[in-house]
């Protein structure tokens, strides 16, 4: 199965587009999950610290030509029924502008959910990388007849772009009310932050603020 089928499946499972096809070259990024002291000086410089957040594990990965997708659910939920979920998505070689990219998911759910609504996409900088955030909520999936609400977080590092999304989805929503508090944004926003950039150089590792 090529990228773009495998994406379009998995976009279809998910309800709205948070996976993206990509056509870079591959470029040596770290594969695994989090990292260790002990990766071997052929490693790559640049990698994206895959930690997820307590009480909960990752429950696929994928890798294919460049594009790298990890996804992390709630321990107890399962991938046929999750509630939650946290997509990791790598690009190796992707220079798309942060913000445009936000800009284009957002267009393009149109296609796949009856009726969206996107906040302003707020462009900011993560570490002295160009990033971009957005919450879009899909009232209703046009093939599940679900909800959902995600929150964006995509970050253009030095050697990939880092799309992260934290999803919930559930019932579809009426649209008289926002189905996400204040404070629950706010803890999705921590989770998604607790996944850093990193560097390994001659001092070591840097992660995050100090990279």
């Amino acid at each position: 199965m090529g990228t773009w089928e495998h994406c379009r499946k998995a976009s279809n499972k998910l309800g709205t587009l948070h996976w993206l096809a990509a056509g870079a070259v591959l470029l040596a990024l770290a594969p695994g999950v989090g990292f260790s002291e002990e990766r071997t000086r052929s490693e790559p410089v640049e990698f994206l610290s895959a930690e997820p957040p307590p009480a909960w594990k990752m429950s696929y990965s994928y890798a294919v030509r460049g594009l790298e997708v990890l996804e992390f659910i709630p321990q107890r939920q399962t991938l046929e029924d999750w509630r939650d979920m946290i997509t990791v998505q790598t690009m190796a070689g992707d220079n798309s502008n942060a913000a445009d990219l936000l800009r284009d998911i957002s267009a393009r759910a149109k296609a796949i959910c009856l009726k969206v609504l996107s906040s302003p996409v707020i462009e900011h900088k993560e570490s002295g990388h160009p990033a971009a955030t957005m919450t879009q909520f899909c009232l209703r999936d046009a093939e599940s007849l679900t909800g959902d609400v995600t929150l964006y977080r995509v970050v253009r590092g030095m050697q990939a772009l880092y799309v992260l999304t934290r999803t919930r989805r559930g019932e579809a929503y009426d649209g008289t009310s926002i189905p996400l508090s204040e404070t629950t944004h706010a803890q999705w926003r921590t989770e998604l932050r607790s996944f850093l950039i990193c560097r390994r150089g001659a001092a070591g590792i840097e992660c995050g603020a100090n990279y």
